[in-house]
């Protein structure tokens, strides 16, 4: 995982910013109690590919909440996930790159 600190995010930015594209950091804010048991369903219906426990560990440890200044959408669970991004996310696929 490259996002789940402040650096990483920061190069993943710079290299988004060289071809003019617009950064968000969507964080997913949940408890941890939830990820884990999210974890665990995953390793019975393997819906996802294994996180191991050793790499899972090392993501808790060394994860940096996102700041408001990285261009931030957090996605709490309250709403479900079509209508947050009906809410959050705006897809303009029928304009052409750089204008009308």
């Amino acid at each position: 995982a490259v996002n789940y600190d402040r650096a990483g995010r920061d190069r993943l930015r710079m290299i988004a910013q060289q071809s003019d594209s617009s950064v968000y950091v969507v964080y997913i804010d949940l408890p941890i109690r939830e990820i884990e048991q999210r974890r665990q369903a995953n390793l019975a219906d393997q819906t996802r590919p294994l996180v191991r426990d050793i790499d899972f560990a090392e993501l808790v440890r060394g994860f940096e909440i996102p700041t408001v200044e990285e261009n931030l959408l957090i996605f709490d669970g309250t709403q479900s996930i079509s209508e947050w991004i009906k809410r959050h996310i705006r897809c303009d696929l029928d304009t052409p790159r750089g204008g009308a």
